[in-house]
């Protein structure tokens, strides 16, 4: 079995944005969740995950506002691909990728039906996105940069804003959300991945939970742990147990989500 210590929760092929099973170091990691309410919304950290994970939700909501995505703040693997934003956007072009645009200022905009290609050829290291309605200049772009740079959210720097995020550690993504109620999305997508590689089945064979089941989870302590150990694969059915206490390392599993193989359903057993 090969592992990929550096993206222990990307589990997807070239081209893919589905995926195979997670490897068994991402396994064995615990799957954190925070959520944080903040002036301009709310905050959503995630460990471990990867970009792919986050960006089927990205994608759903950039669709259902008409916005576009700007990439900035990147460090890539392939600098033959990628030495600078004008690079790539050419490269892009050159490969038959549209909705791609090089934006002054060292960033990339692009439309959302592009963006799962742009990250499985970029591989970043590091990087910044923002979903903004409306023409982008180079002056937002620096607003978006200073603001990262003395510790501010982009929703602050920029008010057509809707979602930012962030990925800065391998396995580590930071959400920052207006509407609180789009959190349950991107959790939501990440336990169907989890429980994906758990069962060691292909992510899209796996449904999400639903919505309202982990709007609720979040609603207790805005907190969820979830531990390998505490997850019962049975023949037909998996019991998810979930810690929702804020001194979680060491509170055993208070809720779960119960999974029917059959079905491809969950239901909530808290």
């Amino acid at each position: 079995m090969k592992h990929h210590h550096d993206k222990p929760y990307d589990h997807t092929p070239a081209g893919s944005v589905e995926g195979t099973p997670r490897d068994l170091v991402g396994i064995l990691r615990p799957l954190r969740v925070e959520l944080v309410p903040t002036s301009f919304g709310c905050c959503l950290n995630i460990d471990p995950t990867s970009l792919t994970e986050s960006i089927r939700p990205w994608v759903e909501l950039a669709g259902k506002s008409c916005s576009s995505t700007l990439l900035y703040g990147l460090t890539v693997r392939n600098t033959e691909l990628a030495a600078d934003a004008d690079a790539f956007a050419e490269t892009a072009f050159r490969m038959g990728l549209t909705g791609v645009e090089a934006v002054p200022g060292g960033a990339l905009l692009v439309q959302s039906q592009a963006l799962p290609h742009v990250i499985t050829l970029l591989h970043p290291v590091r990087l910044s996105a923002a979903q903004v309605s409306g023409p982008i200049e180079e002056s937002d772009v620096d607003a978006l940069k200073r603001a990262e740079e003395v510790g501010k959210s982009p929703l602050d720097a920029e008010m057509r804003a809707r979602i930012a995020l962030r990925s800065r550690a391998i396995g580590r993504v930071e959400l920052h959300l207006r509407d609180q109620s789009a959190a349950p999305l991107f959790v939501a997508e990440c336990l169907r991945h989890y429980l994906a590689a758990r069962l060691h089945r292909l992510a899209h064979m796996v449904a999400r939970p639903e919505l309202w089941q982990i709007e609720r989870l979040l609603s207790l302590t805005g907190i969820l742990l979830v531990r390998p150990v505490e997850t019962e694969v049975f023949s037909t059915s998996a019991d998810v147990g979930i810690s929702t206490h804020p001194d979680h390392e060491e509170i055993p599993a208070d809720r779960s989500l119960i999974y029917d193989l059959p079905s491809n359903t969950w239901h909530d057993e808290a």
